[in-house]
């Protein structure tokens, strides 16, 4: 069984904050329910700087709450998914761009290039959802071939994260609902189907009602995927899975399970957003309760649960 981590700097942030949108050598930047501001700390979570987006207040109003944000510097990206539409400005400029996508909403985004996007967008006709990949430039959209697990009801099953990995080129689809990722390649191609170690059976913090959540949240560490686990192992103890959130470890190119740890719950609440950068992992709970956590070497992960 892996090792419990304790949280470096831990802070109860602002209610408005959202979401980790990504962390640079000296920063970590934050979005907010606003989608004007955006917060900046450093690596004591120490709050240095507000950025602004300056858009129109006609598209702030069509925006809403339906949007995401990612960091590809020196551009700050933010991916409109009900117009639907892509805007971004320079960190600290004030001029923005805006590109139409075309097609139906989309719900999941990443940037691998300025002009390059890969987007979980509905199909035609909303029974389901796909990857498409959009170059800006071209105007060109190239739907994924097999890649995405069937689900007819509008991709409510097949619910889950989108990550991009730049360092292998890679993306990766973790599902909510069951354990399978997805590996691809940024022309969309498949490249490997793995499975997390979890089984869903009778095991589950939700209700009988709710669809049994899998895996919660998950992000990039080096060469390897941390998943939050939603399940008990049977090797575990009652008490430890009820003070903790258990992090699988997988290996990107080959998607074995190379070991587990352990990050505690705050005030019994999950993770809703985290991210890592070289030995540092941030988690920001449903509380809104913000830590920071040193990750120890990649091989002393490796303690099997």
């Amino acid at each position: 069984m892996g090792e419990t981590l304790s949280p470096e700097y831990s802070i109860q942030t602002a209610p408005e904050v959202k979401q980790i949108i990504s962390m640079t050598a000296r920063n970590i930047y934050f979005s907010t329910d606003s989608l004007e501001k955006i917060y900046v700390k450093d690596y004591k979570l120490v709050h240095t700087d507000t950025l602004r987006i300056f858009l129109p207040d006609t598209i702030f109003k069509v925006v809403g709450n339906e949007f995401s944000l990612q960091l590809f510097s020196p551009f700050l990206y933010i991916f409109a998914s009900n117009i639907p539409a892509i805007f971004y400005q320079k960190i600290n400029g004030r001029a923005f761009h805006s590109i139409p996508i075309p097609g139906p909403p989309f719900s999941y985004a990443v940037t691998l290039s300025k002009n390059s996007f890969v987007l979980r967008q509905f199909k035609k006709y909303g029974d389901d959802k796909h990857f498409v990949k959009y170059n800006a430039l071209t105007g060109i959209t190239h739907p994924e071939k097999k890649v995405s697990l069937s689900s007819r009801d509008g991709g409510f099953s097949t619910d889950g994260q989108l990550l991009y990995d730049k360092a292998s080129n890679r993306l990766l689809y973790m599902h909510y609902y069951n354990n399978t990722i997805l590996g691809f390649d940024t022309n969309l191609v498949l490249i490997n189907r793995f499975h997390t170690i979890d089984t869903a059976v009778n095991k589950h913090r939700l209700s009988v009602q709710a669809p049994l959540v899998t895996n919660q949240k998950s992000c990039i560490y080096k060469n390897f995927i941390l998943i939050c686990s939603n399940l008990k192992a049977d090797n575990e103890s009652y008490m430890r899975y009820r003070n903790n959130i258990p992090v699988d470890i997988y290996e990107i190119a080959t998607g074995r399970y190379k070991g587990s740890f352990y990050l505690p719950l705050s005030q019994g609440k999950l993770i809703k957003s985290m991210k890592a950068f070289g030995n540092n992992l941030v988690t920001l709970y449903h509380d809104n309760r913000l830590s920071l956590f040193k990750l120890p070497f990649a091989q002393k992960l490796i303690n099997h649960r």
